[in-house]
Order: C-alpha cells, then structure tokens, then sequence
C-alpha cells in the first residue's frame, strides 16, 4: 500500500487484502477487509457515486483490526489439534451424564446425543457445543428438552486460556447462575437468561450444561451491527436487570467481583492508564487518530483522569450504585 497525502486508496487496500498469509483461513482474512471496506465505502460515496479516498485514521482503523483478527488466527491451535483437544474435553460427556444432570425420572432415558461445536475458537473463552439429545422410556415427559448448550474449560488460543485464569472468569460465570439467576427470577427481571441444569467444577475451569435460546434469537455481523429497533429491547432488559440493584435494597452477590478486585477489567484499565500515561502525552493524546476534539481537551481530561485515578476508582467500586456488567 502506498501513503500519499495521508490518505490510502481503497482499491490497493483491498487488493493486498486478497493475499492472507499462508496457512490462514482462506476465506475469513479477505472476508473481514471487504466487509470492512464495503461499509466505509458505502458511507463515503461522493455525489457522482465514485469510491471517496479514506482518511488515514479510517484506514488505519481496519488495519488495526484486521491485524488483530490476524493474529488470533496465527496463533490459534490448528485446526487438527482442536478437533484432539476437544475430544480430550469431551470424554467425560455420555448418556449417562446427561441422564444426570438433566435429574431425568428413571421411567426416562437419553436415546441419542448429537453435538455441534459453536464458535470454534473465535471470540469464546469456553469451549462451546450444542447437543441434539432424543430420549425413550416408558414415560417421557413432553417438555424435556431436544436441545441443550454445553461450555466446557477452552482450550483454542494461548491468549484466551491466560484471560480466562486472571480473571476467574469460569468461576465467576458458574456463581453468576447459581447464585445471581436466582435473585433475578424473585423478581421477575425482563432479562431472559437461559435455565442452569448442571454445573460442576473441574479441572481448568467449569462444565455448564445450560438451556438453548437460539431459537430465540439471531446471528448479527458486528461490522454492520444492530438498529435501534434491534438493539431498543436489550437496553430495556439490561435497565431492568440493574433496577433490581440500583438502590441497595438487595445486595449485589459476593462472587460478582468489584471494580477494585485485580480479576475486574475495570480495576486494569485504571490502572493502565495510569501506567501509560506518558506514553499517552507522547502521542499528543493519540492525535494521529484525529477523533475529532481538540487536543488540549483531550489532554486536560487525560490529566484530571490520572490525577483521580483512585478516588474514580473507589467512588465506582463503593458509593455509585452497583450494578451488574459484563
């Protein structure tokens, strides 16, 4: 690609992007430059129609991301080893199992069990499967259910496997639906949060078997993403579910972690701003980037930022409302 003027020509951009090292995915790195491209295209038409140059921070933008996405798939296990490891993971699901942990009469059994990997590595910390289950016996009941979702500890990215023990997010997960489900179904919460039928603690992480709300929801590409009517009903449940904490009258569980505890994204970017912050006033507050505000505003928010690091800390943590996030 070629620089001039700060800005790049989309058409160069999207012929080197056609060329994903050897040994990706043949179909996903060129697919996300496209997806990327034809959107901003989109956007940036000129009156006659004609393709209009990017800016650089738009270009640079897709950079960023596709060279993030291309890192995860170069570092990713292969695709063999996935396959080895997920069976490892995977022993100890039987018919059985399922009998188990599904509390099923003994009047009732598992006939078949088919799984389906989801995600495959891209964007999960679990690895995630959903089970096709159909059942005999002399009296099966009619609302067991012929789908489930199983997560078990990921073993697909070196990155994800150390996120996922900093942050004891397995366990933090497991607390949330056997302690934190039951609060929001006393109150009769909007949120719709799949059924919890087993859980257990093992090796690495925690197994959940869990119900299946894919029936009830969609796939969504998170480059176009979402209209207001799309997004308008999860901002509803999400107020609801934080009403139920909001004033204190019921008391956020112990095992949600606060902002001050160091598993918390909220205590690490805290303190990594305050780690980066000469490195963010080198940058003349990432001017490059031209966001659009002036730099001497940026920069004395950045300083007020640092200066009460900790007291924002404390304040979120202790005296805001507590809330539930993800």
């Amino acid at each position: 690609m070629v620089i001039a003027g700060g800005q790049k020509d989309t058409r160069t951009m999207a012929a080197v992007s056609q060329e994903p090292a050897a040994g990706e995915d043949a179909g996903t790195y060129p697919l996300l430059w496209s997806k990327s491209l034809e959107k901003l295209r989109k956007n940036k038409k000129g009156k006659d129609g004609s393709d209009k140059l990017l800016r650089f921070d738009d270009a640079a933008y897709i950079a960023w991301k596709v060279i993030a996405w291309k890192r995860c798939l170069t570092t990713c296990k292969s695709f063999s080893s996935l396959k080895s490891n997920e069976a490892e993971a995977l022993g100890f699901l039987s018919k059985g199992w399922i009998e188990n942990a599904l509390a099923l009469p003994d009047s009732a059994r598992v006939k078949r069990v088919e799984k389906q990997a989801i995600g495959e590595g891209l964007g999960f910390l679990s690895m995630t499967f959903r089970l096709s289950v159909s059942y005999e016996g002399d009296e099966v009941a009619t609302d067991l259910p012929s789908r489930l979702i199983l997560k078990v500890p990921g073993v697909y990215e070196q990155g994800f496997e150390a996120i996922a023990k900093e942050t004891d997010c397995y366990r933090r997960e497991e607390g949330f639906y056997r302690t934190v489900l039951p609060i929001l179904g006393q109150h009769r919460c909007k949120m719709r949060v799949p059924k919890l039928y087993s859980s257990e603690v093992v090796q690495g992480g925690v197994r959940i078997l869990m119900e299946d709300l894919g029936p009830l929801g969609y796939a969504v590409n998170q480059i176009d993403g979402l209209s207001f009517n799309q997004v308008k009903p999860f901002v509803v449940m999400a107020a609801d579910l934080h009403a139920i904490f909001w004033d204190g009258r019921v008391e956020v569980p112990q095992c949600v972690a606060k902002a001050t505890d160091s598993r918390t994204f909220i205590k690490r970017f805290n303190t990594s701003f305050v780690e980066k912050y000469d490195e963010f006033l080198a940058t003349g507050g990432l001017e490059a980037f031209n966001v659009g505000i002036d730099k001497r505003e940026i920069l004395e928010i950045a300083a007020k930022i640092k200066e009460s690091a900790g007291v924002i800390l404390e304040w979120v943590s202790e005296r805001a409302p507590q809330i539930l996030i993800h």
